[in-house]
């Protein structure tokens, strides 16, 4: 009697991951049995998130910057922001970065940002990493009269 194993391969294809069933025959590999997915089933896949996010507060704004997504896929980006730990809100979206928030809220602010697709899938957020800016502090000598 033959010992038959199943091996489950992960195929990425075009940012589409694709499970992929192998059987193993004494060591000889036979073909997948299905090798692609649905039309449906690839509408569901989420892209990947943003590379890197950066957020700047800067003259009473919040400067939110990040790495686009090299992809026809991607329609835009999400942004939230939680405040004081508290659960995140959506509070825009943009095509390109950067996004502004020109009303920061009070408090601990975190922002993510997460990628949407043209089949309205979105990425799991990335969150912005805080790009400290130094201010230039002018100090004028002092006149005396």
């Amino acid at each position: 009697m033959r010992k038959i194993e199943s091996v489950l391969l992960r195929v990425s294809f075009w940012s589409l991951a694709i499970c992929v069933p192998v059987v193993m025959v004494q060591g000889q590999t036979t073909p997948p049995l299905k090798s692609e997915l649905s039309v449906e089933e690839s509408k569901k896949i989420p892209p990947f998130p943003p590379k890197e996010a950066l957020v700047e507060v800067s003259k009473g704004q919040a400067v939110i910057t990040w790495t686009p997504i090299p992809s026809e896929r991607i329609t835009g980006y999400v942004i939230y922001r939680a405040i004081d730990s508290h659960a995140p809100e959506k509070i825009g979206v943009a095509k390109a970065p950067p996004f502004i928030d020109e009303h920061p809220s009070p408090g601990q602010s975190d922002y993510s940002v997460a990628a949407l697709d043209y089949n309205n899938n979105q990425s799991k957020p990335r969150k912005a990493a805080s790009k400290e800016k130094k201010e230039s502090k002018t100090v004028l000598p002092s006149v005396n009269k």
